[in-house]
């Protein structure tokens, strides 16, 4: 005869309960290959600019806005789609978000010419699979310890998304592939990552019944456009041109407008008044500083660790692969880190761990500043920067979701990714207005060498802002889910727990 109990679970459940995980950590190891995915869609055509103009036959402007596309796109929906998730359902929405992913992917590796292309690549924009995993998991969470592990689970799968970008990259080339290959590659990953999210990943058990604020959510989303779409191509444009100014003016307007309303409406996209706190608002300007310095750094180094030194008079002359190595030290020390961050921040808690990231940061940076003529300079930073972002990315990220309660878990996701988009999307316009801010060398196009040591003192300086946040950051107060529905985490009557693994 068949258990009317074991009917009543749902089959995502049943699978989930058959691999003996903790909820929070079958959430996480999920989202691990999410935003491992998400990374390398993301990241891996950076290196490939040439090939990329040369195989689809992109103008450089072209080229800029293809790879810019994901960003624009993400930051311009995925605080909608965060919210949608809480009112149709986190996991059908983040189902729907990786199937678009994969369709972008495939689309991408068969484009032709530029139109298909640059729709493709902003279709991967459109998942907002990475704030869902992370509103999954507060939703589900049922201690402040399962939602910090998780946290540095996820933390993991950023180092190895920037490894597995750059070495796939380098190594794929090296062996004479093309960009197409990549690309291939990187659809694979998107079908693996959509079928184990399918198999095991759980829905958030409370659905808002409250309507989605339309006007807020097209607030937010042209706010961030304009804002990202000028720093994005501010270098292109001209910072002091017409167009940047507008719509960097725009973007800050409707931004203020937004703020008003939201602050005003009964049911709005983000409470501002619930998430303006000693807790959460240091932490999403936490998290969005370690965005932009990851971008920021990795630019720095890539142009001085391949700058040919023969037609310069500086730099080292590395090859895109030997490039990925150098910065593989980050993703080694992020995945190291990531492990030991969920233990940190429930011991510690949160401002202690980013008050001691924030100073590892600084001594990479300032220790670069100084001198950065030698790989092995560029290795021993990078190993600080990476151990930094672990601790500062994650322990931003546990502060903020620990101050949610479960019924919050997606405005506080949606919440994090307005501001750390907004922030983060400075890294690559800053670098590029300072690289170009001094004279060239005579008769070249080449920036003069002084201009590294300051792009690596203000990265210093930068981190020094994040340990202040730090210090103003509390330490939040837990609400736990509803332990009834930790269903992984139960067995059969009478068999006792369920062993739990360890991170």
């Amino acid at each position: 005869m068949s258990n009317p109990l074991h009917e009543a679970v749902p089959p995502v459940e049943r699978r989930l309960r058959a691999t003996r995980m903790q909820m929070e950590t079958a959430i996480a190891v999920v989202g691990c290959l999410i935003v491992l995915v998400a990374d390398t869609q993301s990241l891996s055509l950076i290196p490939l600019l040439p090939q990329l103009e040369k195989q689809y036959g992109l103008t450089p402007s072209q080229a800029g806005w293809a790879l810019s596309a994901v960003g624009l796109a993400g930051a311009a929906w995925a605080p909608t789609l965060t919210r949608l998730g809480d009112r149709l359902g986190m996991r059908r929405l983040l189902l729907a978000g990786l199937a678009v992913s994969l369709l972008g992917n495939l689309l991408s590796a068969v484009a032709h010419g530029f139109p298909l292309f640059l729709v493709s690549r902003a279709l991967l924009g459109l998942s907002a699979a990475g704030p869902l995993v992370y509103a999954i998991l507060r939703a589900r969470s049922t201690s402040e310890q399962r939602t910090s592990r998780g946290v540095g689970i996820l933390t993991v799968a950023i180092g190895l998304g920037i490894a597995v970008s750059y070495l796939l990259s380098g190594a794929i080339i090296q062996a004479n592939g093309s960009v197409r290959t990549v690309l291939w590659v990187t659809t694979a990953l998107s079908a693996v990552a959509l079928l184990a999210a399918w198999a095991i990943l759980p829905d958030a058990e409370a659905r808002s019944t409250d309507p989605i604020d339309w006007v807020g959510a097209a607030g937010v989303s042209a706010g961030l456009f304009c804002i990202v779409l000028a720093l994005g191509e501010g270098n292109t444009w001209g910072w002091s041109s017409g167009r940047i100014i507008a719509l960097l003016a725009g973007g800050a307007l409707i931004f203020a407008v937004w703020a008003w309303y939201e602050g005003r409406h009964a049911h709005p996209l983000i409470n501002i008044r619930r998430v303006l706190n000693r807790t959460a608002t240091p932490a999403f300007f936490v998290a969005g500083l370690c965005s932009a310095l990851a971008v920021y750094t990795n630019l720095a180094q890539v142009v001085y660790l391949q700058m040919p030194r023969a037609a310069a008079g500086y730099g080292l002359s590395q090859t895109v692969l030997q490039v990925a190595y150098v910065l593989s030290a980050i993703s080694v020390a992020v995945v190291i880190g990531g492990f030991v961050t969920g233990p940190l921040v429930t011991r510690f808690g949160p401002r202690a761990v980013v008050s001691g990231a924030a100073i590892l940061a600084a001594a990479g940076f300032f220790f670069l500043a100084a001198d950065h003529d030698q790989t092995w300079q560029y290795v021993v930073a990078n190993i600080l920067w990476g151990f930094a972002f672990a601790f500062a990315y994650g322990g931003a990220s546990a502060a903020y979701l620990i101050d949610a309660t479960p019924s919050e878990a997606a405005m506080y996701a949606s919440a994090n990714t307005v501001i750390s988009a907004g922030i983060g999307s400075l890294g690559a316009g800053v670098f590029t207005a300072i690289l170009t801010s001094a004279p060239t060398i005579p008769k070249t196009p080449i920036p003069q060498p002084a201009v590294f040591d300051r792009l690596f003192l203000y990265a210093g300086l930068v981190s020094l802002v994040m340990l202040g946040l730090a210090l103003v950051m509390r330490r939040p107060r837990f609400v736990p889910a509803d332990p009834s529905t930790d269903l992984a985490a139960d067995m059969e009557p009478g068999a006792g727990p369920a062993p739990v693994p360890t991170a």
